[in-house]
C-alpha cells in the first residue's frame, strides 16, 4: 500500500477493514472496543474502591448507629386480658 493511500484512512481499523464487509458487526465491535474497556475499568475501580472503603466508613458510622439503638426503649406487656370472641 502506498503512503498516499495510507494517509487517506483515519486509523488502523480502516486499513484492516479495507475492501471487507463492515456491515456484519466486527467493524463496529472493534470500533467501540476502547469505550468498553474504559467502562469496564471504571466499574472495576469503583467496586474495588467501595470494597476497600467499606470497613473504614463502617468504623466511622457505627458509633452513631449504636447510640441510636441504645436510645430505643423496650416495653413489655404483661397480664393482658384474654381476647373476647
Amino acid at each position: 500500500m502506498a503512503s498516499e493511500q495510507v494517509q487517506q484512512y483515519r486509523d488502523v481499523l480502516d486499513i484492516v477493514f479495507t475492501d471487507r464487509n463492515k456491515a456484519y458487526g466486527a467493524y463496529e465491535l472493534r470500533r467501540r472496543y476502547p469505550r468498553h474497556v474504559r467502562n469496564a475499568m471504571l466499574i472495576t475501580l469503583l467496586l474495588a474502591t467501595g470494597l476497600i472503603a467499606y470497613p473504614y466508613i463502617k468504623g466511622i458510622i457505627s458509633p452513631y448507629i449504636e447510640r441510636a439503638e441504645e436510645e430505643k426503649k423496650v416495653v413489655t406487656l404483661e397480664n393482658l386480658p384474654a381476647p373476647r370472641l
